[in-house]
């Protein structure tokens, strides 16, 4: 319940806007605490598309950051979770 009312505020929050991140066009502090949730969530099983755009849109935007290849878990690279949840 709680995933979904969270993907669904921002979803409509960007809607079909320009924001690149969740606050706006820079990275914010909003992105530094969230992505991880997210990237959990996904790994989780969770699919963004097609009922989350936005979302399916600033995962792949937060993937291609250097900060976030760095600390990338290196487990997940090329493998998917143990068991879904989503």
């Amino acid at each position: 319940m709680f995933l979904t009312v969270v993907l669904c505020a921002v979803q409509s929050a960007a809607g079909d806007s320009d924001m690149e991140f969740l606050a706006g066009k820079q990275l914010s502090m909003a992105d530094i605490k969230f992505f991880p949730f997210l990237a959990l969530w996904v790994r989780c099983g969770l699919a963004l598309e097609p009922k989350y755009p936005y979302m399916a849109r600033y995962y792949k935007k937060m993937l291609q950051l250097p900060s976030v290849k760095k600390t990338w878990p290196p487990h997940w690279i090329g493998t998917e979770a143990p068991k879904k949840i989503f």
